[in-house]
């Protein structure tokens, strides 16, 4: 079903696009998967495509297995199986239900994965031998998704058969969340839920039974659950209960739970709002409608209430249309509060800079710049610029607003000379320390240029997993094609390894991410000649005409260790002829999407700070034996 005309995002991510605003393609073909297409979604994306595909499939069977077009009013299904591939419903005995029956899905055909890695116990659990085929070895996956075959012959997903859900494309255990509340001090035991909170949005929540009276700290609790699970699998919200009903076997209840009450606003905070600015309170009622948060004030953090990326554009979109305005994304991570960015809307206000959002503003050190990508936003950088704290302030640096409205082509040259003259604005003499991930790498590199050849130091060049294209290293046509096969297959075998690290939960969204935000880099490189240019498109276009230079400095190279860089034909990532200084080398786990993590923020910090070190040590040092050099007036 692939083209150059079609788009592949999960149902979250088409949610945003509708929500930003995008009014569809002529001829799209539309593909979705990894988590539940809704009706009504299905309807609005119906309305701005040709075509809408729902597919369906777990990692194990490497990937879709079945999958259906779907048509306006029509049942949403995952449809029937896809070539070679088959798929059944079972009772508890393993024996095929009838039609309309309730049993659990079962996949099979040569879609069926060999495995986990090392996980023998897993592997015999989950696949098993096709009693149903005539093919030699043949083997089932157990999906552990309820399902029903109807008479169209269509497979009705119905939810989980265990306790895993999945919330925007990721997959939960709710028992692990559970232990790890449970191991808390203060809880005798938790129910952790995925529950509705309207507009076709859920969040993650617990209910909590305290061991005393003295209630429960929130804070406290998912700070110490962020500890040990990773950040989506942490509660946005919890509520506190006396005791859980049980069953007759003694296990807690879940259809018993009384209907998640979200915490009502406190009287004292409601009295001091009535005197507050009316923008202050219209940006506090978006954001507490928007989080489902109606106990937020005007000094919580709109990430710490439980938002993340898509509620943000959420919130942005919907601001825009009260405001009549283009509010950057980088609003929210320079002002995460109600009231901090309530400032930054006042029209009494000083504008800030057009490019630069303080992220971190704590310290004295000179600060870091952390360059945007090709999505033009900064967001990806806050777990990393908050590890700063509190000695070094970090700036992102985003894209100008009006971009799109600039006469074509587009420069990646002119970009970094805006935005070093921004920096200049606020900081005339260095070291000036920038960093930039992805695409971001080469803007970061074409300022450090730009900066020394106006004579300011630089002073850390970070070049955070960010690929160059230029020539590489010469070297006979089959050797170079041999590595980049040998690239390809260590790839493979580093997602598999994840597998045994992570488990299969995790592994399929970790794929399933990237191959999105590739269709989405193949969408804008497509569509960008039909005249309806976007800041994606603009900066995309400005990334592809880029003539790199050398720079005489050095730089700290990036790499993730999943992308397999050191097994291809150009481990240095086409840098090598264009940094001439020298290139330091810090590997790190993760591939290009999972790798900007907040798990992962704390090691890339340790290493960009002992790279600032070295760099501050040797400019220290320069300066001083330029000093003992220099005549005695």
């Amino acid at each position: 079903m692939g083209s150059r005309n079609s788009t592949e995002d999960e149902p979250a991510g088409w949610q945003v696009l509708l929500e930003a605003g995008w009014e569809g393609q002529a001829g799209l073909k539309m593909l979705t998967g990894g988590e539940p297409l809704t009706w009504i979604l299905a309807q609005r994306l119906l309305e701005r495509g040709a075509e809408l595909w729902n597919l369906y499939g777990p990692t194990e069977t490497t990937v879709y297995a079945t999958g259906k077009r779907i048509h306006k009013d029509t049942k949403i299904t995952v449809g029937r199986p896809l070539a070679n591939c088959t798929a059944y419903v079972l009772d508890k005995h393993q024996q095929r239900l009838p039609m309309g029956s309730i049993g659990e899905l079962f996949l099979g055909g040569v879609c069926v994965g060999a495995g986990y890695l090392n996980r023998p116990e897993l592997t015999s659990e989950k696949f098993l031998a096709d009693p149903f085929s005539s093919e030699p070895g043949a083997r089932l996956y157990r999906t552990g998704d309820l399902a029903r075959v109807l008479p169209t012959g269509e497979i009705d997903l119905l939810g989980r058969a265990d306790n895993q859900v999945k919330l925007r494309g990721y997959r939960i255990e709710l028992e692990e969340v559970e232990a790890v509340l449970d191991s808390h001090a203060s809880i005798s035991k938790s129910i952790a839920k995925v529950v509705n909170v309207g507009d076709d949005d859920q969040c993650l929540v617990a209910y909590v039974a305290p061991r005393d009276k003295n209630g429960v700290d929130e804070a406290d609790l998912r700070e110490h659950a962020l500890r040990s699970l990773p950040w989506y699998m942490v509660p946005s919200s919890f509520a506190v209960v006396e005791s859980f009903l049980l069953t007759p076997n003694g296990k807690v209840d879940r259809k018993a739970l009384p209907a998640f009450q979200f915490p009502k606003p406190l009287e004292m905070e409601r009295g001091v709002e009535v005197e507050e600015d009316c923008l202050e309170l219209t940006v506090l009622h978006c954001w507490r409608r928007i989080l489902n948060r109606p106990d937020i004030g005007l000094d919580h953090d709109f990430f710490d209430a439980g938002g993340h990326s898509l509620l943000a554009m959420r919130m942005l979109t919907e601001m825009n249309k009260k405001l009549s305005a283009r509010i950057p994304v980088s609003h929210l991570v320079e002002a995460p509060t109600a009231r901090k960015f309530a400032e930054l809307l006042m029209p009494t206000k000083a504008v800030p800079g057009r490019y630069l959002v303080s992220m971190q503003p704590e310290g004295s050190l000179p600060p870091v710049y952390l360059v945007h990508h090709l999505l033009g936003d900064v967001l990806i950088y806050r777990p990393v610029a908050s590890q700063f704290a509190p000695d070094r302030p970090v700036f992102g640096i985003q894209p100008p607003v009006d971009l799109i409205d600039r006469p074509q082509p587009y420069s990646l040259q002119a970009l970094a000379f805006d935005y070093v003259g921004e920096i200049l604005k606020r900081q005339t003499a260095g070291p000036i320390h920038l960093a930039g991930f992805s695409s971001g790498s080469l803007i970061a590199f074409e300022m450090a240029r730009q900066l020394e050849n106006l004579g300011i130091e630089v002073g850390m060049l970070a070049l955070i997993d960010g690929e160059i294209q230029v020539e590489g290293p010469r070297m006979p046509t089959a050797v170079k094609y041999a590595k980049m096969l040998v690239r390809k297959l260590r790839k493979i075998a580093f997602k598999m390894e994840d597998e045994l690290a992570d488990g299969p939960k995790q592994f399929f969204m970790k794929r399933f991410r990237h191959l999105v935000l590739q269709s989405r880099v193949r969408a804008l490189e497509n569509s960008a000649s039909n005249g309806q240019i976007t800041m994606e498109q603009a900066l995309l276009l400005a990334e592809r005409a880029y003539k790199a230079e050398p720079y005489s400095g050095s730089a700290l190279l990036i790499r993730f260790h999943d992308e397999a860089w050191e097994y291809g034909p150009d481990p240095l990532m086409g840098w090598s002829g264009l940094v001439k200084g020298g290139i330091d080398i810090v590997d790190l786990e993760g591939g290009h999407i999972t790798g900007m993590s907040p798990v992962g923020a704390p090691t890339m910090v340790a290493g960009l700070r002992n790279s600032i070190d070295r760099c501050e040590a040797a400019i220290a040092m320069k300066k001083a034996a330029a000093r003992e050099t220099s005549p005695v007036a």
